[in-house]
């Protein structure tokens, strides 16, 4: 019997007994092949969770398993706090998969997986890196608005920038009297506001200008529209399969303290 056989059958003894005890706090458990530190307090191979406990990876990653059925990992060197509701990664290295409205709580965003996807989050020296497997994984800042849909191996990385005009490539539509741009490397849909769209919509264009705060959803307001030629083929970050780290940098333009928009700006991120 190997050590995840071991750890299978230990760990399905425990989950039993820690649903006994559910009443009296007890929320899942955390599991490593070497040690770990749980609520400041070492802990070998196997200890129960309470609704936010903090657990410290050291060598060897973990594994968490709620009795909500949610199921997490957390990287070598990691540390997060672990709720019924949500998982606060505070340094290193995390993977959830979902569970009703189960989130992850990173460096200001929240990152939650579609049902049947996995997040894989990254938080290093403030920077958030997010990807994802098996389905659609969508970053919120915290007032809730959607700033990314993040695909199956083409994993984004979120930082705070001081540029005042928010950058998008996508095709202009118009409903009604509004104009919307689905852009093309966050997925997500932006309003815009400005002088010029009638004549551009039906177009592949670049918009630059300056977010602001909307209802649910962003909003732009257009300072310089360029026309651009049809999208051409390439896989780029999709070619990246050795981590998290590589992935494109979003600058996220801040409007009265909150994150109002994405603006993009192309790199790599290498480790």
């Amino acid at each position: 019997m190997n050590w995840k056989q071991a750890f299978g059958l230990v760990g399905s003894t425990l989950l039993l007994a820690l649903v006994a005890h559910a009443a009296s706090g007890v929320i899942g458990q955390a599991l490593s092949q070497g040690s770990m530190d749980v609520d400041h307090a070492l802990a070998a191979g196997i200890a129960p969770l309470s609704d936010g406990s903090v657990v410290r990876t050291s060598e060897a990653p973990g594994r968490i398993t709620l009795l909500n059925g949610v199921r997490g990992s957390l990287g070598p060197g990691s540390q997060a706090a672990v709720f019924a509701d949500r998982l606060v990664l505070q340094t290193g290295q995390a993977s959830v998969s979902p569970g009703p409205g189960y989130r992850v709580l990173a460096g200001g965003y929240i990152v939650t997986p579609a049902q049947g996807a996995q997040a894989k989050v990254e938080m290093q020296s403030g920077q958030v890196a997010v990807g994802a497997a098996n389905g659609v994984v969508s970053v919120s800042n915290m007032d809730g608005v959607l700033l990314a849909r993040v695909n199956p191996g083409i994993p984004l990385s979120f930082e705070p920038t001081s540029e005042p005009l928010s950058k998008l490539t996508g095709r202009l539509e118009k409903r009604g009297d509004q104009y919307f741009l689905t852009d093309e490397l966050t997925h997500v849909q932006v309003e815009l506001l400005g002088k010029d769209l009638a004549s551009r919509v039906g177009q592949r264009i670049g918009v630059m200008g300056t977010p602001k705060p909307g209802t649910g959803h962003q909003i732009l307001e257009v300072a310089k529209t360029t026309h651009l030629t049809e999208a051409p083929e390439f896989s780029t970050a999709a070619k990246a399969t050795t981590g998290l780290s590589h992935g494109t940098k979003i600058g996220l333009a801040v409007v009265g303290g909150s994150v109002a928009a994405a603006g993009v700006s192309i790199g790599a991120i290498s480790r």
